[in-house]
């Protein structure tokens, strides 16, 4: 059998309207769901399929986190299919998950891609937000804004640079205009900092123990100092750094703690659309796909910094494996929505690039193509999503 079950996100503590497509129409069958984080705790119910194959049933949302749903048939034990669904938090139904990346190069600065050909790209590797941030440079993120909204792509496009200085490295993100490059040392970054803010944007921290040249690339007395004096919006954890350097970055992040320490980001940091671009992200929990609303989430520390890294346990096949890293509430959805939900999203997304490129080539599209797939999306994510409580 080949079953669905809908909404995939449900809120804790409340009841659920729950629908399992693909059943045999008019055959009776069992439910039992089994909370993960609950061992021992099963919920059966007796359900029948309708003549299009589809039960539906009131479900009390009694646990929280992921649960296995469990579809028996003729009194066995042994599930004929097993589903899943998520218990989130009331608060976070109000809320959809964003894939971001705030690090991107392109040809105004060390980049291999023009801005369009990385639009297209990241919109291809599932991106929802994106930031051109070239060293000292804001034209390239204008331009990928411009060609995002000409294409009508779902990819909403931030304007950025990566302020650059000898001994540090600011991404500055939704300022109104570009930041002067600041001079090298402490008071050059607090400067930046100053600048990015007084324009409206964010200023976060990139590569914070980047090694280059044999030597750490902002000296760590000054990160402390940063940490301590405070004025930083966020702080880049994952990227295209050594792997030790991502290492010192989370061990340090984790000394801080949750919620002591600064909001979290995971940015590819890609100087071309076949370098690390779609290996590191950030994953937002926004209440809209807006610039103002994605800024304010990573505020309200509802982020968590993702990257994909090829391991290979003993006796299983080496492949690229998510590794998320913030609260333990969001990587543990996080976990849940890259099994179950993005795969279904990136799909889309890439029918969405590839009508952009052929756009960007000239072909005339019919006027309610781009709009269709649009369509698509969003009713994937209200199928996927149980209303929000009142």
């Amino acid at each position: 059998m080949t079953l669905t079950l809908r909404p995939l996100i449900v809120a804790s503590g409340g009841e659920a309207r729950l629908a399992v497509a693909g059943l045999a129409p008019g055959r009776a069958y069992r439910v039992a769901i089994l909370p993960v984080r609950e061992p021992g705790t099963r919920l059966e119910m007796d359900v029948q399929a309708d003549a299009r194959g589809r039960a539906t049933w009131a479900q009390r949302v009694t646990w929280q986190g992921e649960a296995l749903c469990d579809i028996l048939v003729d009194e066995g034990q042994t599930p004929a299919a097993t589903l899943y669904l998520y218990a989130a938090p009331p608060e976070m139904l109000r809320r959809r998950p964003l894939r971001c990346d705030f690090h991107v190069h392109t040809t105004y600065s060390d980049g291999r891609n023009s801005p369009a050909e990385m639009v297209l790209r990241g919109r291809e590797l599932g991106l929802d937000a994106l930031a051109i941030t070239d060293h000292n440079q804001y034209v390239g993120s204008r331009e990928a804004i411009e060609v995002a909204e000409r294409l009508g792509l779902g990819l909403l496009c931030f304007a950025g640079e990566e302020v650059s200085a000898p001994d540090w490295h600011l991404l500055a993100i939704d300022a109104r205009a570009p930041i002067e490059q600041a001079p090298a040392g402490y008071a050059g970054l607090r400067a930046a900092i100053d600048r990015v803010h007084s324009l409206g944007g964010r200023a976060y921290l990139a590569h914070p123990y980047w090694t280059t040249s044999r030597r750490h690339h902002l000296p760590p007395a000054d990160y402390e100092r940063l940490l301590t004096e405070g004025g930083l919006d966020g702080i880049e954890l994952l990227g295209d750094v050594a792997w030790e350097d991502n290492l010192r970055s989370l061990a340090r992040w984790s000394e801080l703690g949750v919620e002591g320490g600064y909001p979290i980001l995971g940015n590819s940091d890609t100087h071309g659309a076949a370098h690390t671009f779609g290996g590191f992200w950030t994953l937002v929990w926004a209440e809209a796909q807006t610039r103002e609303a994605i800024l304010r989430a990573i505020d309200e520390r509802c982020s968590v910094a993702c990257g994909l890294w090829v391991l290979e346990p003993p006796g299983q096949p080496a492949r690229p494996r998510l590794q998320a890293f913030g609260p333990f509430d969001l990587v543990d959805l996080a976990i849940f929505l890259d099994r179950h939900y993005f795969p279904l999203h990136d799909a889309l997304c890439r029918e969405e690039a590839e009508l952009g490129r052929r756009a960007l080539a000239g072909e005339a599209l019919p006027e309610a193509t781009m709009a269709e797939v649009a369509a698509r999306l969003a009713a994937l994510q209200t199928e996927c999503w149980a209303p929000a409580p009142e």
